[in-house]
């Protein structure tokens, strides 16, 4: 993910799910009981954070 964060204000949902990926690669769901609804969990937490800053961003300027 070397990319100009400002990519996270052009698809927050791309930018979500790129970071999921790495935290899979990192090893974040390796101790978890259901993973597929953590994962899917995760994503949704991200998604709506990555929104969040569309819209902060777009409502600053």
């Amino acid at each position: 993910m070397s990319e100009d964060i400002s990519i996270a204000f052009r698809d927050p949902h791309n930018t979500a799910y790129r970071v999921l990926i790495e935290l899979i690669r990192a090893g974040a769901f390796n101790e978890v009981q259901d993973k597929g609804k953590d994962v899917v969990s995760t994503f949704n937490t991200l998604l709506d954070h990555f929104e969040k800053l569309e819209s902060d961003g777009t409502n600053s300027q």
